[in-house]
């Protein structure tokens, strides 16, 4: 599959859970779903840039397409959390329901 390849990722976070690339590659965000955070890491260094702060037990992330907002669906607190990808700052929750498992993004 060209340049791409399969390599351990680390996450600081409580039980890890989802995985999103960013569209431009250079960074791997995960979601962990215990400790109610995102952790970003650099493709390039494979360290830690960054722990974001969401809401309860988020699950799966999705970029918007031009990479300058995520979106982390809390499956507990029942919202989406919206970030600033490049501030690495919450902009606020989207009210979705309880039981909220994943997002996506036209």
């Amino acid at each position: 599959l060209g340049s791409r390849r399969v390599t351990a990722v680390p996450s600081g976070g409580k039980s890890p859970h989802h995985l999103a690339v960013t569209p431009d590659g250079k960074e791997v965000w995960i979601t962990n779903h215990r400790s109610g955070d995102v952790t970003v890491i650099d493709t390039a260094s494979r360290e830690e840039v960054a722990r974001i702060p969401v809401g309860k037990a988020p699950h799966h992330i999705a970029f918007s397409r031009d990479g300058r907002r995520a979106y982390v669906a809390n499956n507990e607190s029942g919202d989406i959390t919206v970030i600033d990808v490049a501030a690495r700052r919450d902009l606020g929750q989207i009210p979705a329901g309880r039981g909220l498992h994943g997002v996506a993004v036209r």
